[in-house]
Parts: structure tokens; sequence; C-alpha cells
């Protein structure tokens, strides 16, 4: 999430000064307001740019109000908390990460940009954090039991499958655009996006190259 939209940031502020094979960017969070968003700059990237994000995602959704598919910040205390973290941000993150594929698509040049949208998997799925992983984070953080809750329902939002996979999911795609992008095998990458693509109910995938 920040860091997603923290590498985004620093590579359009690279751009060609200094050389960027490829970003990836897991969840990237859109809502920052004391530097640039990643969709008011992604249009500087210079190199192909992968995107993940998940429509079950509490915190940074593909699009939309945060929490609007599952709840999060829904009730009086969740939305006291977000509202307190995220002051003076929009709820929809100035257009999440759907935004920020609209800009790196628009680039010229023909350069790559893929989205991979999840139907299912929350904000920590993704990552292949589940429910005991949050708890023992939370404790050793001495988190509050709510910041613990809306957390760990964020990770647990993972219809059809298991948090693993999730993960996984996005581990290999990810490790695969990196095999391409720096080392030029193309071989994985198309493996692991038509297998991806085959889980039709589960996944959309959407590519933008500007031209």
């Amino acid at each position: 999430s920040m860091g997603g939209a923290a590498v985004l940031d620093l590579a359009a502020s690279l751009g060609s000064s200094k050389p960027v094979r490829g970003v990836a960017a897991i969840a990237p969070w859109n809502g920052i307001t004391d530097a640039a968003t990643p969709s008011s700059v992604a249009g500087n990237i210079k190199s192909p740019v992968l995107l993940f994000c998940s429509k079950m995602d509490q915190l940074c959704p593909c699009s939309g109000e945060v929490g609007a598919a599952t709840g999060a910040g829904q009730t009086w205390a969740s939305d006291v908390l977000f509202n307190t973290i995220f002051a003076g941000r929009t709820k929809d993150w100035f257009g999440g990460v759907d935004a920020i594929f609209d800009a790196a698509a628009a680039r010229g040049g023909g350069v790559n940009t893929t989205l991979v949208e999840l139907s299912r998997g929350g904000h920590f799925a993704m990552a292949g954090i589940g429910r005991k992983q949050l708890e023992d984070l939370g404790r050793r953080m001495g988190q509050l039991r709510i910041v613990m809750d809306i957390g760990i329902s964020a990770a647990e939002i993972n219809t059809g499958t298991s948090v693993s996979e999730t993960g996984g999911l996005v581990l290999r795609v990810t490790t695969a655009f990196l095999e391409e992008t720096l080392r030029g095998d193309e071989t994985e990458f198309v493996d692991a996006m038509r297998d991806v693509s085959s889980e039709e109910d589960a996944v959309t995938i959407r590519t933008g190259t500007g031209e």
C-alpha cells in the first residue's frame, strides 16, 4: 500500500535520469496528500508497470470508497479510526488503483502497463498474511483490539480460496514480471498471465500501452 505508492512515486521522479527496468506495486495507496499521489505522476514512469488490486480490499480497493464492499469504516468506531489516521483524504483515494492504472496506461511509447484485479483477497491476503500472523503482530506492537480487528477482517476477506493461495498467485505473477523486466525472460510472465486468465471468476486483467 504505502510501499507501493512510494515505489511508483520514486520511479516517476527518476524518469529517464536513471534506468528503472520495471515497477511492481501491490495494492498501491493513492490517498497520500503530503506527496504526489501516484495517479498524478504515473504517466512519467518510463518502464513497464505491474499493479495488483482486490475488489474486496478494505484499505486500498481497486476503486470506490474504502470499505464499500466489505464494511470497513462503516461502524462508528472504525469510522473514527479511519478519519483519524487518514484525515484530509477523500474516501475513494482519489480514484484508487484504477486511477493509477489509467494514468500509467495512457503513457506513450508503447510501454506496457498491466493491472491484475482480484475479486477475492483482503489487503493483507494479497501478501499471503493470514489471521494468526496479524494477531501475533498486533500483540507484539501492543495495538488496540479495534486496530487488530480491522486488519484481521481485511486479511480474512478471501472468498473461494485460502490466504496462502491468493498470496501465492500474487507472488508468482510478480516474480515472473521481474524475470521479464530484469532478465528479458518473457516465458514465465506469459505463462503466469495465461494461468491467471484461466481463473475467469476470480481475476480480471487490464493492459495498456498508450498507443
